[in-house]
């Protein structure tokens, strides 16, 4: 354990969740990035997919779960270096793929920065977060357990399998940051297992 993330080793889902969650239409989807370098991202809830109480239920204090979002990345993509943006801290469960030949990346800045731009009727406005084209990577973590990310950690992911890489993102409150959400970890008050 330590700045950028921890593993959650007794954090189990069903296959009737995972099955779910790969029944949802990829038209759904949006996407950060270009060509080889998408993340494609669907917000799920609750109404969509019920079964995700089960994730819910996991955690002493369901309150600070913010958002749930599925995320893949196809064979043979690398996400560029990046911060979220209005996330601090997020579990991701491994739901398909090939976890054993993809990995998050952690990287040091390096001298670029890429803001999240959003053009409105204001004309173009940062709304946090943003890329780092010439970060420098500095270790890489293959996991097939669900892992809790420092989101604000500079990050990535790079998918060198043969098949799509699909994760389940647990987003806390932003009244968190990182420290708060391992605190409550390194103290048993996070999950209920």
């Amino acid at each position: 354990m330590h700045d950028r993330y921890f593993i959650l080793e007794n954090f189990k889902i069903s296959k009737k969740l995972k099955q779910s969650l790969l029944s949802i239409d990829k038209r759904r989807f949006r996407y950060y990035g270009m060509k080889r370098k998408r993340l494609f991202m669907c917000n799920v809830d609750l109404s969509l997919v019920p079964e995700l109480q089960e994730v819910l239920n996991k955690f002493q204090d369901p309150n600070i779960i913010s958002n749930f979002e599925l995320m893949y990345t196809q064979s043979g993509t690398i996400v560029m270096p990046h911060i979220d943006s209005n996330r601090n801290a997020a579990i991701n469960i491994p739901i398909d793929g090939d976890f054993k030949n993809s990995y998050i990346g952690f990287y040091n800045k390096g001298t670029r920065f890429v803001p999240n731009i959003v053009n409105s009727s204001e004309g173009e406005i940062v709304v946090g977060g943003g890329g780092y084209p010439g970060a420098v990577l500095i270790e890489k973590v293959s996991y097939t357990s669900p892992i809790c990310l420092n989101n604000q950690s500079i990050h990535n992911v790079a998918n060198f399998s043969k098949k799509d890489r699909v994760i389940l993102g647990v987003g806390f409150n932003t009244s968190l940051n990182y420290l708060d959400i391992l605190k409550l970890h390194q103290s048993n008050r996070l999950t209920t297992s």
